[in-house]
């Protein structure tokens, strides 16, 4: 357990901190659906705005470009979140076709050297049905300050030995996803909209 968490909590500890945790989230949704004057449930209100046909992209290349935007709104504020700024040197593309249908979105780190760029691998299949508020959080987790944020800010550090620099626990790097989608008011890309 320790060697996945990094913690000395119990498996019940955990599950508790998770339920504490879920209750947080539902109250921040419920605040949302308050302020939009939707009436009813969360899974209600999820459904309501997936409802939305503006919600729907139209095609993979649409996808694409509203993520790559939302990477372009993110860059210039990450100064004011961070002091270290790694060399970011990444772009966003999409999973090929013929594993799209099979593989989630997700984020390739750049070579330590920066010979080759870092991905954010985006999983455009079905674009119809993928929705646009989604893509914030996503960007935010798999590409800045999220994974390959991270990853490239450890490799950069100096005077560590490698297996600070390159070694990755779940845990950690979950966490740091789920910290950076919670920067997404302070990066301006969150916006009620709705």
């Amino acid at each position: 357990m320790r060697r996945s968490t990094t913690t000395t909590l119990t498996p019940e500890e955990i599950h508790k901190l998770g339920q504490e945790e879920v209750r947080r989230i539902e109250a921040e949704m419920l605040a949302v659906m308050k302020e939009t004057g939707f009436i009813g449930t969360v899974a209600g209100f999820d459904r309501h705005i997936a409802s939305l046909p503006e919600q729907h992209f139209r095609t993979g290349e649409e996808m694409l470009a509203h993520c790559r935007n939302i990477a372009k709104i993110i860059e210039p504020e990450l100064p004011g979140q961070f002091r270290n700024l790694p060399m970011l040197l990444y772009g966003i593309r999409a999973i090929p076709p013929d594993r799209e249908a099979s593989t989630p979105s997700n984020a390739q780190a750049p070579s330590p050297d920066y010979s080759a760029p870092g991905w954010f691998n985006l999983n455009a299949y079905q674009p119809e049905r993928q929705l646009k508020y989604d893509m914030e959080s996503l960007v935010l987790h798999e590409a800045v300050p999220g994974h390959i944020f991270q990853i490239t800010r450890a490799q950069a550090l100096q005077g560590l030995p490698e297996l600070r620099r390159f070694y990755s626990n779940g845990a950690y790097v979950e966490g740091w996803a789920l910290y950076a989608e919670s920067l997404g008011g302070e990066l301006g890309v969150y916006r009620r909209s709705l």
